[in-house]
């Protein structure tokens, strides 16, 4: 073979073999890396079937979508819109502030039954004012001031301490329920507050007691909407209020929280309501 053939012959071989496949080169299945972005760059978007961790911070339940509050362990519901239902006179906004509190309270001390939910509400709604009222008023007229407290003024006094809340707290809360002289200023410092009122310096140290709160330093704590329908949980079971209800006997209730039957029209019209909200025959 000449060198001339030689040539052509690896010419031939160059141009006219058949491709041959790369040797391939073993990859982890499924395995994507990917480089942060630079700074310039936005992250690349979340795939739609990642969704992501939802937090404390996370955007609440808009107005319209209102989320039940179900009793624990008691087989129904409280809404805020049943609450609405039961106490007209509250805002909507106040229905939905105050929901979560008024089950803690139920939950905490075994109020527990659609009949003992409904005696509750219409007994603690007529106290506040339709949960309006968790400072007591005094701000009193010369005339309201007779007509409450005849025992305690005349009517020179009472023109003396009308319109003048502080004054008139510590002169008809003087020297009772634990309260001292009126220099004292006791009778302001524990004035009725919370759901049920609380009132005097003997009354606020037990209540701090069962709440665990420490309400002689701070009773303005019973202002807070929680603690307000706490103090109004502990009350009631200090008086056995459970028993009264499970009979269905609310003049016995009515007595037993209020020492006597004032208001007992008004606490009967919600009691009435409440139980026609939560279907009790």
């Amino acid at each position: 073979m000449n060198i001339f053939q030689k040539i052509i012959e690896v010419l031939t071989e160059i141009f006219f073999r058949k491709d041959t496949a790369p040797p391939s080169v073993p990859t982890q299945p499924h395995q994507v890396i990917s480089t942060p972005p630079s700074p310039d760059q936005s992250p690349a978007p979340v795939p739609p079937s990642v969704e992501p961790t939802v937090t404390e911070s996370a955007t609440p339940l808009t107005q319209n979508q209102e989320q039940p509050v179900i009793l624990k362990n008691a087989g129904f519901s409280i809404t805020a819109e049943q609450l609405k239902q039961i106490v007209p006179t509250l805002s909507d906004s106040k229905c939905k502030e105050y929901l979560p509190h008024l089950f803690q309270t139920m939950t905490e001390f075994e109020i527990n039954t659609p009949i003992r939910l409904a005696a509750f509400i219409a007994q603690t709604a007529h106290e506040s004012a339709g949960y309006s009222a968790f400072l007591e008023n005094l701000n009193y007229s010369a005339q309201a001031l007779l007509n409450t407290w005849p025992n305690r003024f005349t009517p020179e006094s009472a023109a003396i301490y009308a319109r003048q809340p502080e004054k008139i707290a510590n002169h008809v809360y003087i020297n009772r329920l634990g309260n001292g002289d009126e220099a004292s200023g006791d009778g302001w410092r524990y004035r009725g507050r919370g759901v049920i009122q609380t009132t005097g310096r003997i009354n606020y140290k037990a209540c701090g007691a069962g709440l665990g709160l420490d309400l002689i330093t701070s009773p303005e704590l019973l202002e807070q909407p929680l603690n307000a329908f706490r103090s109004a949980g502990l009350y009631w079971k200090s008086r056995n209020c459970n028993s009264f209800a499970d009979s269905d006997n609310f003049t016995g209730l009515t007595k037993a929280i209020n020492g006597g039957l004032n208001g007992l029209d008004d606490r009967k019209a919600y009691y009435a309501r409440a139980k026609s909200v939560l279907g009790i025959v």
